[in-house]
């Protein structure tokens, strides 16, 4: 038996695609229409399969080797029953191990009683419309970026599932399914109003759940070759600027003020931990916790000093150190990050760094539980105004250095950030800086014009 693959050039769609075939020769043919369809730049003739980072390669590449072991299998058993193998009869066989057998009806109780029905409800069957929604999850979740190579984040495939279960829930809510066609105008302002006046939720979060949709639904036109309505290319996704979470310089200045070798924060300490467990206040257990919390603070410090992300001071070591830079690719994005090592009376990496030096392995040690760490020492400074985490040290760096006057392109070329959209949405405000220097902008020019600033 000979089992070959190839793609229908006679039946291209309207974006190219063409249909997966498969041609059985075993003294007679079958051909199997496979139901996939691929790109002829995303086919290699020789292999016989997808190539590239085409949309479900793998699934497909794998679905046909087990068509074609399947159908070599099937060979292989009519042989050894030595039974002639007719076209008709292989097919009938291959459908038998292929597809799905299906579900059997569950029998009836024998003793049903009152409400028995509401205690195992039927699931009920996905729409296309969400079979579809979460097909491209799949997707997406398997696609490498470009420039890294790396996979979609956690974090944003998560952010993709809270979306199809916003729209699950908006479909319930209007008694109506969701369709590839039915994405039109009169659609996006219902949903808009269920999001902000019937959930009472803030625009950005409608404008990221439309960003989600109308990322589906090019998917859907552009790689799958739906109908899809062309309505939704005119959607808006709102998006409004809230500022960012950052700390001021006085707050950065109290977190690198605390002491943990004082008593008041040892007490601190064993009033935190001591009602779990049985710890004696000047014990090896609180030691060790006043250790670990130091470490969680100066790890933090790093963050705001550098303006490096936590995966990215976690692996410093000192080959990535020239003199007075760190030069370090961006775990997130690859991108080169050019940053200064230097002290001055706010920023001290270097102070850091000597604190631990030749203690590990890199230039600071680990710190697994930092955030849960960091919460506690949100509680030694008095902070409420912020819920301190490692995220709040890379957006401290670049509030308090624009603070500072040091000009945007050279901020951005220790954040590692490409372009300035994406740098803004790390400032943040500290408004008694703002305040202060707008009065020292207002003392210059009146200075200059000869007049007093006024109070």
């Amino acid at each position: 038996m000979e089992v070959n693959r190839y793609l229908r050039k006679d039946r291209p769609t309207k974006k190219g695609y063409m249909p997966i075939r498969i041609k059985v020769t075993f003294g007679k043919e079958l051909y199997l229409s496979t139901g996939e369809r691929c790109k002829p730049e995303h086919w290699d003739e020789e292999k016989q399969q997808m190539v590239g980072k085409a949309p479900f390669a793998t699934q497909i590449n794998d679905k046909l080797n087990l068509w074609e072991k399947t159908l070599h299998q099937i060979n292989r058993d009519f042989e050894e029953k030595s039974e002639v193998l007719t076209p008709a009869k292989l097919k009938e066989e291959f459908d038998l191990r292929i597809k799905p057998k299906p579900e059997p009806e569950p029998e009836p109780a024998l003793y049903p009683y009152p409400g028995m029905e509401e205690e195992q409800p039927a699931e009920e069957p996905q729409s296309e419309f969400f079979q579809l929604f979460n097909q491209w999850c799949d997707w997406l979740a398997n696609k490498r970026q470009k420039g890294t190579g790396r996979r979609t984040s956690p974090n944003t495939i998560k952010g993709v599932k809270s979306s199809i279960k916003r729209f699950e829930e908006f479909e319930k809510h209007r008694g109506t399914p969701l369709t590839l066609d039915g994405c039109d105008k009169a659609f996006y302002q219902e949903f808009e109003n269920y999001v902000l006046n019937t959930l009472k939720q803030e625009i950005n979060t409608f404008g990221k759940h439309v960003a989600k949709l109308k990322s589906f639904l090019k998917w859907c036109e552009e790689e799958l070759d739906l109908d899809v309505n062309k309505k939704y290319r005119r959607f808006e996704a709102p998006s409004v600027y809230v500022g960012v979470d950052a700390l001021s310089a006085r707050e950065l200045t109290a977190i690198y003020s605390i002491d943990f070798k004082s008593e008041d924060i040892r007490n601190k300490v064993y009033a935190a931990y001591s009602s779990k467990s049985d710890f004696d206040i000047n014990g090896p257990e609180i030691s060790a916790k006043l250790k670990d919390l130091e470490i969680a603070r100066d790890v933090f410090l790093m963050c705001c000093y550098t303006g490096m992300r936590i995966s990215d001071v976690t692996k410093l070591d000192y080959s990535y150190i020239r003199d007075e830079h760190i030069e370090i690719p961006a775990t997130k994005t690859l991108n080169t990050c050019y940053i200064p090592l230097y002290d001055d009376a706010l920023f001290k990496p270097n102070e850091i760094l000597a604190k631990y030096d030749g203690l590990y392995d890199t230039c600071l040690p680990p710190s697994p539980l930092i955030n849960e760490y960091l919460k506690k020492i949100q509680s030694f400074v008095k902070l409420k105004r912020l819920n301190l985490s490692t995220k709040i040290g890379r957006k401290t760096f670049v509030t308090l250095k624009i603070y500072q006057g040091v000009p945007t392109r050279l901020i951005m070329q220790a954040t590692g950030h490409k372009t300035e959209s994406a740098f803004n949405r790390y400032a943040g405000i500290d408004t008694n800086e703002l305040i202060q220097e707008f009065k020292r902008q207002s003392a210059k020019m009146g200075a200059r014009l000869g007049t007093k600033s006024g109070h």
